[in-house]
């Protein structure tokens, strides 16, 4: 039987966890279309 919890998750780091990695992947390919729009009209970041 499954036992439900209610309150606080059993790992309260994991949602913040998440939300982290996403928010870095996006900002690593953000910067990545930024390096190459900068590269196609000779821009210096």
């Amino acid at each position: 039987m499954t036992v439900i919890t209610y309150g606080k998750s059993t790992f309260a780091g994991n949602a913040k966890t998440r939300r982290h990695e996403r928010r870095r992947k996006l900002a690593i390919e953000r910067d990545t279309i930024c390096n190459i729009i900068d590269s196609i009209f000779g821009c210096d970041a």
